[in-house]
């Protein structure tokens, strides 16, 4: 059986499709590597697919995004940049050079080679800041 890589709240996108999507609910399905997923479109109603997990695919964190959601770059140097948001207490640093997003709390390393919206998602939830990440 295939491992359930996503969670309801999750954002991801779907082969074929240029819609992002928050998951509702999944349902795994017996005898078969599927998962049956509920996906809302965003600013659209339900959607149910049936379909194997690689056919879902995160959203990558981006500068843009991070922007959009209020993080500001507040250092770059050749090897990274460095996202704050006031109030959040986390800091996201991009690393250029392995191409991907490490997150730190007070200075230290709590989380790293991160590349996804839903992985930071998660993360902030496991938190209990209950921060809606929009892209």
């Amino acid at each position: 059986m295939k491992k359930l890589e996503y969670i309801p709240g999750d954002l991801v996108m779907v082969d074929g499709f240029n819609t992002v999507y928050k998951i509702d609910s999944v349902e795994s399905q017996p005898h078969v590597d599927n998962f049956l997923y509920e996906l809302v479109p965003i600013g659209i109603g339900p959607i149910l697919f049936d379909l194997p997990a690689d056919s879902i695919y995160p959203i990558l964190i981006t500068p843009k995004i991070l922007s959009i959601n209020g993080f500001k770059k507040i250092r770059e140097d050749e090897s990274g940049a460095l996202y704050f948001k006031k109030g959040l207490g986390v800091d996201i640093v991009d690393s250029y050079v392995r191409n991907c997003y490490d997150i730190y709390i007070s200075g230290n390393k709590i989380l790293k080679g991160i590349k996804s919206v839903h992985e930071l998602q998660n993360f902030l939830f496991s938190l209990k800041l209950n921060y809606e990440i929009n892209v």
